[in-house]
């Protein structure tokens, strides 16, 4: 069983294997993002995925009608610790998306809610300037990615 990341933004969705907490970038003969509407087709091509094979899948998306393909099998469990799971999560930039996981072992509205609380002497610096696609490189570098890596790194050494 193998957990994977599914991150749909605009018209582009993108793939990562979750292996002991950490997100590998999955890529489609050398791409990282392809077309949402052969995603599913190219990604079961890619894992080698075989009818009936139990998967877990967190999906990060802007668009609520993209859904996991009919024909892919959810686990019960992920394979990876939730900690691990809802840690990957928050490297993400969720402005305008939304975390759903399957199997449902995170609770959505418990994580979001969680995930967005700030203590009052800490506002959020947002620059109106920004379109969502320049907000795309966030994804990869951002301050509270590199501590969560960095605070699960030194977690693990103990």
């Amino acid at each position: 069983m193998t957990d994977y990341i599914v991150s749909v933004k605009g018209d582009q969705a993108q793939a990562y294997r979750l292996i002991w907490g950490q997100r590998e970038i999955i890529r489609f003969e050398g791409e990282e993002y392809l077309s949402k509407a052969d995603f599913w087709h190219t990604f079961k091509k890619k894992i080698e995925y075989v009818e009936g094979e139990k998967i877990a899948i967190v999906m990060i998306r802007d668009d609520p009608e993209f859904s996991i393909d009919p024909d892919v099998t959810i686990a019960d469990r992920f394979n990876n610790d939730l900690e691990d799971v809802r840690g990957v999560i928050d490297e993400f930039c969720l402005r305008n998306r939304e975390a759903l996981c399957f199997p449902n072992s995170i609770d959505k509205v418990d994580y979001r809610r969680v995930s967005q609380e700030r203590p009052y002497n800490e506002a959020p610096i947002v620059d109106d300037n920004l379109s969502d696609s320049d907000s795309s490189s966030s994804d990869e570098i951002s301050i509270q990615s590199f501590y969560l890596k960095k605070t699960r790194s030194y977690k693990r050494q103990q």
